[in-house]
């Protein structure tokens, strides 16, 4: 049993219910106390007979046919604000691989850390740990569980997994701020929560209690040794130019690493990079956001 009344995002995207890992995993958990919220970002629209989850989810569950690819940080923060009545909300995209205990994990592992604000888990892609990152080094298994400090470490990961507690919702809300920065759309908008959880005038003194519990596998984009796509050359390029100009210190350590992201960009075949990463430069955000 759980005290926390909880939400499940799920964003789908290029695929039906019926192939989303996430789904098939959630259909097998232990601990079933939840309610499910699916966003298809599309490209094509999701009926309800296509979804059948009435028959296939104990829980309530509600979804949202958005054709035109939406901001994520958008989604997740929408996402947070429409169900402002649960306790706690949980992220996935559509291609997380749960144990049937993962919940029962996380809700074991809860009562280890007072005042709980987040949740994150260990993050796998065949048998390697990725995420999350503490010093800019991944945790090990026996780490886990394990309360992150952020007074004396960083702490970084993805969002797939991540367990959103309301404590840490109503600190942004005192600073009038979003959770994800909405200045990021695809990349780097998990990250952006973190940025902001590892600043040091956040929250002075930092009182954020975040514990590393349970494990997700997860496919990993930047390790697949597919071919990358034109579009995701594009949003990587986006992610490093904006990372850059909004997050590294000084003047000229900022324009060396523009001129990095540039000659690494420079052969004729990446040349139609450059406007996007001009663009950038100039709005300070991502062109769609």
């Amino acid at each position: 049993m759980s005290n926390f009344k909880t939400i499940v995002l799920v964003v789908l995207y290029g695929k039906p219910v019926s192939d989303s890992n996430t789904i098939k995993s959630l259909l097998k958990m232990n601990f079933k106390e939840f309610d499910v919220f699916i966003h298809n970002n599309g490209p094509k629209r999701l009926e309800e007979l296509s979804l059948n989850l009435k028959k296939l989810l104990p829980n309530n569950y509600k979804y949202i046919n958005d054709l035109s690819n939406s901001s994520l940080s958008l989604i997740y923060n929408n996402f947070i604000k429409n169900n402002i009545d649960y306790d706690r909300f949980v992220i996935f995209d559509d291609d997380t691989i749960l144990k049937s205990e993962f919940f029962d994990e996380v809700n074991k592992d809860v009562s280890l850390c007072n005042d709980i604000h987040l949740q994150v888990p260990i993050i796998y892609e065949n048998n390697n740990i990725h995420y999350p990152l503490v010093n800019d080094v991944p945790l090990s298994a026996i780490d886990s569980p394990l309360i992150v400090n952020l007074n004396k470490d960083k702490l970084f990961s993805i969002g797939s997994g991540l367990i959103i507690y309301k404590p840490l919702i109503q600190m942004f809300v005192e600073k009038n701020k979003n959770l994800f920065d909405e200045r990021f759309v695809f990349y780097g908008v998990d990250v952006s929560l973190f940025r902001a959880l590892n600043k040091d005038n956040f929250i002075s003194p930092k009182k954020i209690n975040i514990l590393v519990s349970s494990s997700v596998q997860h496919s990993l984009s930047k390790n697949s040794k597919e071919k990358i796509s034109n579009w995701r050359l594009q949003e990587r390029v986006i992610d490093d130019t904006l990372s850059t100009i909004l997050f590294t210190d000084g003047f000229f350590r900022k324009c060396y690493r523009l001129l990095k992201i540039m000659i690494k960009n420079s052969s004729l075949s990446m040349v139609w990079l450059f406007p996007v990463i001009i663009k950038v430069i100039i709005i300070r955000r991502h062109p769609r956001s």
